[in-house]
């Protein structure tokens, strides 16, 4: 990573940390973009470079690039579910204690916040798109098929994502994927 992406994810994270303060001390509804661009110590703009909407401050999380790498160096290697469990466990592994942390309070804020949890299911669904297109390519296998993989191996990941809330982190959040993306397979056998 260049000297320049460094600086713009560590700008990304300030301002998303910035964000979730003052959404969790005044509501998501009383702060603006201004407000936050001044707790970071930036303009207004520099927020509107970075995050598209006030809802992208919330959604945003870097890991997404990790898992995009994953894919990348994955795709078309073994069964495709195996391959998403493989991509999404190792991406979540290694996240740092202050990664864990906002991971936990983003998700109560989705959870709280339904203009944010609508954007949230919106985002997943053209993921879900996305990864089919790209699991049809990879395995030239029929697009309903690879559209059940993308759909079940989101729902996997997104159960192994609230079972790790609800356990409140006791279990690494890696164990608690990977236990989800095993019930899902028993499950359909």
């Amino acid at each position: 990573m260049s000297f320049r992406q460094q600086k713009a994810l560590a700008l990304r994270r300030t301002l998303q940390a910035t964000a979730l303060d003052l959404f969790e001390k005044h509501g998501y509804e009383n702060v603006t973009v201004r407000q936050i661009a001044q707790g970071a110590g930036v303009s207004e703009s520099s927020v509107y470079r970075h995050f598209q909407s006030k809802q992208q401050l919330i959604l945003w999380d870097e890991i997404d690039s990790v898992i995009e790498r994953g894919l990348v160096g994955n795709l078309g290697q073994g069964a495709p579910f195996d391959m998403l469990q493989k991509v999404f466990v190792e991406a979540y592994s290694d996240l740092s204690p202050d990664a864990l942390q906002s991971l936990a309070r983003r998700a109560k804020l989705i959870d709280s916040i339904p203009e944010v949890f609508g954007a949230m299911a919106q985002g997943l669904e053209a993921d879900r798109k996305e990864l089919q297109a790209a699991l049809v390519a990879a395995y030239e296998r029929p697009p309903l098929e690879m559209q059940w993989v993308a759909r079940i191996a989101l729902t996997a990941l997104i159960a192994g994502l609230e079972n790790w809330l609800e356990v409140e982190t006791e279990t690494p959040l890696q164990d608690c994927i990977d236990a989800a993306f095993r019930a899902a397979r028993t499950a359909l056998q």
